[in-house]
C-alpha cells in the first residue's frame, strides 16, 4: 500500500480537503491511503474573506465548537506583499512532532498546503539546511519517496527561502492551472523551476463564475485539485507507480482537460474577493 501525507490549502481544513478529496480517494482503491492532517494555526474571522478565503471558510469560519474540524486553519500566516511568513518554526516544529511516529512513502499538497510540502520535502532531503527538525541528530522520517504539489508556489521567506539554493531532488509532479487566478501559472513555475527533473502537468482549470454567498460577490476561479475522470485515473497510477509489486509502469499524462473541470464534489477550490490579493 502507498501512504500519502494531504497537506490542505489555507483557510481550510483536513476534514474539509478529506471530503473534497473524495472521488480522487475512491479511485485510488485500498491500494492508496491518505492521512489527512490539520494545520496547526487557527484562522480567525479577521484573516478570511477580505483577502484570501476557501469556499469552505466562508461557511466554517464561524464553526459552532462542536464542530472543530471544520475550523479553516493555515500552515502560516503572511505579511501582505507575502514576503514575511509568521509561526514558520512552530508548524516545523508540529510536522516533526508528527511524522516521528508515522511512516508515508509521499506527499501531496495543496496550494499553501503544496508551498509546505515541497518545503518538508527538501528538509528531510538536507535536513543541515534546517537542524531544528533533526531529533536526537537524525530526522524524524526518511527522505519521501515523492511529492505532488496542485498549485504549489516557492517560498521566499526567511524560514523557507534559502532550502531552496538546491533544487528539490525527490521525485516530484507539479499539476498547475492555466487559468488560476490564485497562484497564477507563472508562480507556480517558481517552484518547478527549483525541483530536479520535474514532471509537470497542466489543467484547464475552468472558467470564471461569478456568485453571491451573501455579501460581497465573490469569483470562483480555476484553483483546486482537478478530478475528471482522467485525472482521478491519472494520480492513481502515477502513486501507484511507486508500489514495488504495482508499479514499474510508465504513467501517461491525463490529456487535455475540458474548460468546464471546475470544481464539483470532492474538488478543494478557493476563492477571493473580486480586485483583492491572495495573502498565503
Amino acid at each position: 500500500m502507498i501512504r500519502i501525507l494531504a497537506l490542505h490549502g489555507y483557510a481550510q481544513s483536513a476534514e474539509i480537503f478529506k471530503k473534497k478529496m473524495g472521488v480522487l480517494r475512491k479511485a485510488c482503491g485500498k491500494n492508496v491511503e491518505f492521512v489527512f492532517l490539520d494545520a496547526p494555526i487557527l484562522l480567525q474571522p479577521v484573516d478570511m474573506p477580505q483577502t484570501f478565503a476557501s469556499a469552505e471558510a466562508l461557511d466554517t469560519v464561524k464553526a459552532p465548537p462542536e464542530e472543530p474540524e471544520l475550523q479553516p486553519r493555515a500552515w502560516w500566516r503572511a505579511n501582505s506583499d507575502k514576503t514575511d511568513y509568521y509561526h514558520v518554526p512552530e508548524t516545523i516544529d508540529y510536522l516533526k512532532n508528527y511524522l516521528k511516529d508515522q511512516k508515508f512513502n509521499g506527499i501531496f499538497g495543496f496550494s499553501q498546503g503544496a508551498c509546505m510540502a515541497a518545503a518538508l520535502t527538501k528538509i528531510l532531503e538536507e535536513p543541515e539546511a534546517y537542524p531544528s527538525i533533526l531529533v536526537d541528530g537524525k530526522t524524524p522520517h526518511p527522505p519521501f519517496e515523492f511529492c505532488v504539489l496542485v498549485s504549489g508556489f516557492k517560498p521566499v521567506d526567511r524560514n523557507l527561502g534559502p532550502l531552496f539554493a538546491t533544487p528539490i531532488t525527490t521525485p516530484n509532479l507539479h499539476v498547475l492551472g492555466r487559468n488560476d487566478a490564485i497562484v497564477i501559472p507563472e508562480r507556480g513555475r517558481t517552484l518547478v523551476d527549483v525541483s530536479k527533473d520535474p514532471r509537470v502537468e497542466e489543467h484547464e482549470g475552468g472558467t470564471s463564475h461569478l456568485f453571491t454567498r451573501g455579501s460581497p460577490t465573490y469569483d470562483l476561479v480555476g484553483h483546486f485539485v482537478p478530478s475528471k475522470a482522467n485525472w482521478r485515473n491519472f494520480f492513481r497510477d502515477y502513486f501507484l507507480s511507486f508500489d514495488p509489486v504495482l508499479g514499474g509502469k510508465p504513467v501517461p499524462s491525463p490529456g487535455p482537460t475540458s474548460a468546464s473541470d471546475t470544481p464539483g464534489p470532492g474538488t478543494p477550490a478557493e476563492i477571493f474577493r473580486v480586485g483583492t490579493p491572495s495573502r498565503m
